[in-house]
């Protein structure tokens, strides 16, 4: 996928989750925090803006770890 230069992969994380019930997942939803469920996998979302996102754009992207590169880009 191209980059849109949009930020998005700077102003949240998606972690990959193992919703034990309908409960739970509806317990994290609760709590403002998104659930996503990309090619069988589900995924929590979670706000959190990067200390080194400078205009959309990160700062230090030849040096960005390896959760940055493999972010998980959707339109949610």
């Amino acid at each position: 996928m191209e980059c849109k230069k949009c930020g998005k992969c700077c102003k949240d994380i998606m972690l990959p989750f193992y919703f034990v019930s309908d409960d739970v997942k509806r317990w994290v939803e609760l709590h403002d925090i998104k659930a996503i469920t990309i090619k069988g996998i589900s995924y929590i979302k979670i706000k959190n803006r990067c200390s080194k996102l400078k205009d959309n754009k990160c700062s230090i992207h030849k040096d960005r770890p390896d959760v940055c590169k493999d972010y998980k880009c959707i339109d949610n």
